[in-house]
């Protein structure tokens, strides 16, 4: 029997209000990482690191994805239009950069459908079990 060491951790997350991540400030109450170490065949642990290589891997391309669409909006005239527009003006302005958004596939569904098409295509990552739900998740 070997052993895997797991380490398990939190991580306080919020969406912010154009639907990305952002790390919350600290929590006043105590959190805690610790290490689990499992007792697993050398089977179970070949299939744990690659299945947590797919999921790398799988991440990975999705942020890479994400980038370039960022990338592509910042640059495109809508974006640009829609930053001109007076901040007084919110919902015009909050209309316009929407649709800029939408014009580039740049939502968390967008890079979650992406993220599926990703993990059927892709042979090495097709064959570890990681479904559409994970892989969605995986992401987001």
């Amino acid at each position: 029997m070997d052993r895997l060491n797991v380490t398990v951790y939190t991580i306080n997350r919020s969406k912010n209000h154009q639907g990305g991540d952002r790390l919350l400030p600290r929590s006043k109450t105590s959190s805690f990482i610790t290490e689990l170490p499992l007792v697993v065949e050398s089977w179970q642990e070949a299939e744990l690191r690659s299945r947590f290589q797919a999921a790398r891997q799988l991440d990975n391309a999705c942020l890479n994805e994400a980038m370039v669409r960022m990338n592509l909006l910042r640059n495109s005239e809508a974006y640009l239009a829609a930053k001109k527009i007076p901040s007084t003006q919110k919902k015009k302005r909050q209309l316009a950069f929407r649709a800029a958004r939408k014009a580039y596939r740049y939502s968390d569904y967008d890079l979650q459908a992406y993220a599926t098409v990703v993990s059927t295509k892709s042979k090495w990552i097709r064959e570890k079990p990681i479904n559409k739900d994970s892989a969605g998740k995986i992401i987001s």
